[in-house]
């Protein structure tokens, strides 16, 4: 699975000063005629005798699979993240930031797109369905993220970045679109972090020396299969805890967070060497975000992250580090969506905004003395392949409400959470406050026939055996009936 692209403009010049916005096209097309009228108005501003002052370096820093309520600056009694902790004390942490799915390809689709899973039509990832597989079929359908939508390489590539993209996920791949607009970009078969570093230490010198980079980084750590990493496992059956689980299921899952935890140290080291490969300083914009997050059993049998829209796997961790701004805030506490990244991006380098984003720049959260109400909706969602059952689940968080509906073959299933009281989302309120279920129900359906989309797009892929064997060693695998 693993495959390098190199894409390039090379005949950018030096100077990175930002310029308008280009049209909504992928990167590795054949430069239109306005492209050729930026890169010479851009040479222009480069020949006028003044200094430019370089655009700031960007580092986006995705996890997958990562609760935040395992991280300490979320509350979280162990120390499983030192490096991010410190580092998140220099930006603004946003305490409900909710992904938009629990998969993946559509959530990783709306942090480079801006839009929900419904809007730039990513709603399934790399999986194998055994029963169809039996068949001897070697292809997969996969969606691909529409050439009509800007993302964020894109963005920064016509705002004269050199742009440079790591990723650890299969379903983070050239196939499915993410690799456009990165000048080099590699996909890894979840190898893990050292992976990631190695790679990104042999295209160190090269991204210094650029006057303006953008880097995405997206860690597998700690996903599913766990490993308990020796330095920072503490196991459960010998510690202060030792003696006191009642059940074996008890031991069964506090190992199986332990053994979580060190995976999050593990990536935490390893992050910590990123930055230092990068010379990250004080000039740096830095956005850290996870996917999704994780059942840990704590729910179910299930540890990974199946067909649900709980709080354990779309509640994300999520901090921006914004230099040069004065902040109001160093904690926001209203509810965010993955889609602001991308306009978030667009205003703090100066970028014009797009009428086709869903999200919303979350600069006035922290730098405006007074907020507004915790009134605007954010959306999660999941679809399953017909040949899975076809089923849909949507989630809509607004303020401290949280509303739950399960489309499926027998009908509609409807579940309401109080957050404020019920983090947790362990007492279903849908029957005692139907007016609740009515406005929230409104408003996702509102979202659904207003929302601008675009026409999806797939592709064929053939698995080799190791491809597919590497999708069963992650999980990545389900059952027709």
């Amino acid at each position: 699975m693993a495959r390098t692209v190199a894409l390039a403009c090379d005949s950018m010049p030096a100077c990175q000063t930002p310029i308008a916005v280009m049209p909504h096209l992928r990167s590795n097309r054949r430069p239109t005629f306005a492209a050729a009228i930026a890169c010479a108005l851009l040479a222009a501003a480069c020949s006028n005798g003044e200094p430019q002052k370089a655009a700031p370096n960007v580092l986006m820093v995705v996890i997958d699979t990562l609760r935040a309520d395992h991280l300490p600056f979320y509350g979280y009694s162990e120390q499983t993240a030192p490096f991010l902790d410190r580092i998140a004390k220099q930006g603004v942490v946003f305490e409900r930031a909710w992904a938009t799915s629990s998969w993946t390809a559509p959530a990783t689709a709306s942090i480079f797109t801006g839009l929900y899973p419904n809007q730039h039509g990513v709603t399934q990832g790399m999986v194998l369905v055994n029963n169809v597989r039996a068949t001897g079929d070697p292809t997969i359908t996969l969606n691909r993220i529409p050439d009509a939508i800007e993302t964020v390489p894109e963005l920064m590539k016509s705002r004269g970045y050199r742009t440079y993209g790591i990723a650890d996920n299969p379903n983070i791949c050239e196939e499915e679109g993410f690799e456009s607009g990165f000048d080099r970009f590699q996909n890894f078969p979840n190898l893990d972090a050292t992976a990631i570093n190695q790679t990104l230490r042999g295209w160190s010198e090269e991204i210094r020396s650029a006057p303006s980079w953008f880097v995405y980084l997206h860690y597998m750590d700690p996903h599913y299969p766990y490993q308990k990493r020796e330095r920072w496992y503490k196991d459960p059956a010998q510690g202060e805890l030792a003696g006191t689980f009642k059940t074996e299921r008890e031991l069964e899952i506090a190992d199986l967070l332990a053994t979580y935890d060190s995976e999050i140290n593990y990536v935490d080291h390893h992050i910590r060497k990123a930055f230092r490969l990068l010379d990250v300083n004080e000039e740096t914009i830095v956005f850290f975000i996870a996917d999704h997050g994780e059942e840990l059993k704590q729910r179910s049998d299930i540890s990974q992250h199946d067909f649900k829209l709980y709080s354990e796997l779309t509640r994300v961790p999520f901090f921006i580090i914004h230099p040069g701004v004065t902040r109001a805030r160093n904690r926001v506490s209203h509810a965010v969506s993955a889609i602001d990244v991308l306009p978030t991006l667009r205003e703090m380098i100066g970028a014009p905004p797009s009428e086709i984003d869903a999200g919303e720049s979350l600069v006035p959260y922290y730098t405006r003395d007074e907020l507004p109400a915790d009134v605007r909706p954010v959306f999660s969602m999941r679809e399953r392949m017909e040949v899975l059952g076809g089923q849909k689940i949507w989630a809509v968080i607004r303020g401290d409400k949280k509303l739950i509906l399960t489309e499926n073959k027998t009908g509609l299933e409807t579940e309401l959470y109080d957050l404020e009281a019920d983090w947790l989302e362990l007492e279903n309120i849908a029957e005692s406050d139907p007016t609740v279920v009515t406005e929230l129900s409104a408003g996702l359906k509102e979202m659904r026939e207003r929302a601008l989309r675009f026409d999806p797009e797939e592709i064929q892929l053939e698995l080799s055996e190791d491809e597919e064997q590497t999708l069963r060693d992650i999980g990545y695998v389900e059952d027709a009936d």
